[in-house]
């Protein structure tokens, strides 16, 4: 995902912003799975909740990592969507399927000999294929990285508020937990509305970023905890539009920070 877009750039081109806030994303997607993998298993020793810690410091952040991962995707595929099949869609579609299969293949052959690992993985030919096809494993985001991008060009002639509400709605109801999502399906249902947002609102969500003052962060960050705070008391994540909206929240104080952070 080239980071090169108009605006508040570098003379090689490079937007800055774009590159702390993916290199945010990447620290975070890391984080969430040495805790869920690693943290959360280990007798710390210390008689106090350390592992309760670390769960918690994790799902603060889940509202903010793959959300703003896929509006930065959708910023910058906005060009190559406007662009002929052919051109786009060898580098945007079968790359990513491309590596999807493989490290799918490669991830299903290691872990083969440990049941024990704490990960979904296929354990025979009939899961592989679901997971190849309708029900993508932990590498998930490659397989959305490509259906989005068909989606979002396949659908171009919709009007962007029409396409927009209804991939809200749809990751509305899918963070309730209504839909049938096994594997990480519910992932792919909940994020496809940010990447059409950085496909269809790119002037403003880049305009957003280079107009980046220390008042908007600290009302976009003080906005996020309080999301936070009042959603998880009475778990509201699981009623409907509030996870979408704490989570668009999030993806207004990630660029932010991020573009703040790179200056």
């Amino acid at each position: 995902m080239p980071t090169r877009i108009e605006g508040n750039a570098p003379p090689d081109g490079r937007v800055l912003w774009a590159d702390v806030a993916k290199g945010a994303c990447i620290v975070l997607v890391v984080l969430w799975h040495v805790v869920v993998k690693d943290y959360l298993r280990v007798d710390w020793r210390v008689g106090l909740p350390v592992p309760g810690a670390w769960g918690l410091l994790g799902e603060q952040l889940l509202p903010l990592r793959m959300p703003l991962f896929f509006a930065l995707s959708g910023i910058f595929a906005a060009n190559a969507v406007a662009r002929p099949w052919r051109v786009a869609g060898r580098p945007r579609i079968a790359r990513n399927l491309y590596l999807y299969a493989i490290w799918l293949l490669i991830h299903t052959a290691l872990l083969a000999p440990a049941p024990d690992f704490p990960t979904d993985r296929a354990t025979d030919s009939a899961e592989l294929l679901a997971q190849l096809t309708v029900t993508p494993s932990n590498l998930w985001y490659l397989y959305a990285l490509a259906l989005y991008f068909v989606i979002a060009k396949a659908l171009r002639w919709i009007h962007p508020a029409v396409l927009l509400t209804a991939a809200g709605a749809l990751s509305a109801v899918a963070a309730t937990g209504l839909l049938d999502s096994p594997g990480n399906r519910g992932q792919v249902y909940q994020n496809l509305v940010f990447f059409l947002a950085g496909v269809h609102l790119r002037p403003y969500l880049t305009r957003w970023a280079d107009g980046a003052n220390t008042r908007r962060l600290v009302g976009t960050g003080f906005a996020y905890a309080i999301g936070l705070a009042a959603m998880a008391p009475a778990g509201a994540q699981r009623w409907p539009g509030v996870y979408l909206l704490v989570s668009v929240i999030a993806v207004a104080f990630g660029l932010t920070a991020a573009a703040r952070l790179a200056r």
